[in-house]
């Protein structure tokens, strides 16, 4: 290993608060062993709120700023490539120069990718060692085509998955070949000589149709915010986080308004006029974070939008989830909990929701999942996964001249 290891954190694709978050757990014990980090990430706001502490290196990720181009909604892995560059030549060349000269000027002893599948275009015949650690989603199963994310929609779009894939190697291949790299035969060859580490659950991965691997578990931070403030109420306790933009959430509200549950709601950026206006003696808003640890001690559900950092702790937990999910991700993740029914998906539209939420709030059966699975992994800890991923981590560095 050498002295003092450079080690390039990089993270390029979604905008969730967990990207910035594992990125801070795994620099903290990297500098904690020595290292040199570098963190080239998607959106510098966020990582200066949430580890501009550490004593680390700070850069802006070469990133795709054009739009979808048309593309339609993402079927598999290579549809989200699509609407992110990976159909324009010129526009992906541009990235991959993009990190591959952020990569020559850091000069890392070993990459760390989060969500970042041009780093893994961009080091195409490249020696340093890459770590890709994400969540079940962000590492799809080694197929061609890569698998159909609807899957339970059925084998209709699989015509299109292999055509978009076509496009996308196509493209992928020509710009490697414009700047002299390695091509690819298959686009799941983006991840050969990687090490990847899957930071979920098996019985919650995003593919069901994975087949055998190793998981290491979700990795997350719960102890960041303020301290639960509950509100009174003689029914259930409800933790809601959700999008303060989304269609449902003043329909959310109203219709808890009307039953004896107490609501604790945590609405990034709503302003505190808002906060204060939809408050009520059995409903506190808030726009400040909260432990999430403190709060799943007392919360009998959870609504959220499906974020998968929440839902592993909540089911930990034993709390069961109501899901309101905003994009496919998320709608993959709510897919799984139904099959676990450990929770339900709630509808959007507001005439619908007041029925639906006293429907599910009224049914043990997801409690009763929620508790198994809390039984199932009681042995979980998201600092252990941190550790090992750290470990992991260390020992490609002492593969190192």
């Amino acid at each position: 290993m050498p002295a003092r290891p450079r080690v390039l954190l990089a993270w390029e694709l979604g905008g969730g608060l967990g990207h910035v978050t594992k990125l801070m757990l795994l620099a903290e014990r990297l500098l904690a062993n020595g290292c040199d980090v570098w963190a080239a990430c998607q959106n510098l706001v966020r990582a200066q709120a949430t580890f501009g502490r550490l004593p680390l290196h700070l850069l802006q990720a070469p990133i795709w700023v054009g739009g979808p181009a048309n593309v339609p909604e993402p079927i598999n892995y290579a549809g989200i490539l699509a609407r992110k560059g990976w159909l324009d030549v010129t526009g992906l060349t541009g990235l991959v120069r993009g990190w591959r000269d952020l990569m020559h000027a850091v000069a890392p002893d070993l990459i760390v990718a989060n969500h970042a599948p041009t780093v893994l275009l961009a080091c195409r015949g490249m020696d340093t060692p890459i770590v890709f650690a994400d969540t079940t989603f962000g590492i799809p199963p080694p197929t061609a085509p890569f698998p159909c994310m609807r899957y339970w929609q059925g084998e209709e779009q699989i015509p299109w998955m292999e055509r978009i894939e076509t496009d996308v190697l196509a493209v992928a291949n020509t710009t490697l070949e414009a700047l002299r790299l390695p091509g690819m035969r298959h686009l799941y060859d983006l991840f050969a000589n990687v090490s990847t580490c899957l930071l979920g659950f098996e019985e919650l991965d995003h593919y069901p149709q994975r087949g055998a691997a190793e998981y290491l578990g979700p990795m997350y931070a719960s102890d960041l915010g303020d301290s639960p403030d509950w509100p009174q109420g003689a029914g259930k306790r409800l933790f809601l986080y959700l999008d303060a933009n989304h269609v449902a959430f003043r329909p959310v509200l109203a219709a808890l308004a009307r039953t004896p549950h107490s609501a604790l709601v945590y609405a990034a950026g709503l302003p505190d006029a808002a906060c204060a206006q939809l408050g009520s003696a059995r409903q506190r808003v808030t726009n400040r974070p909260l432990r999430v640890r403190e709060v799943l001690t007392r919360a009998d559900w959870v609504i959220h939008h499906a974020g998968i950092g929440l839902a592993a702790q909540a089911l930990l937990a034993g709390v069961p989830l109501l899901m309101l999910p905003k994009h496919l991700e998320q709608a993959m993740f709510a897919v799984r909990v139904g099959e676990l029914r450990a929770g339900r998906v709630l509808p959007d539209d507001p005439r619908l929701l007041p029925d639906a939420l006293h429907e599910a709030l009224d049914d043990t059966t997801s409690a009763e999942q929620a508790r198994r699975f809390a039984a199932r992994h009681a042995g979980h800890s998201a600092e252990a996964v941190a550790e090992t991923l750290t470990e992991r981590c260390l020992q490609r560095l002492s593969a190192q001249p």
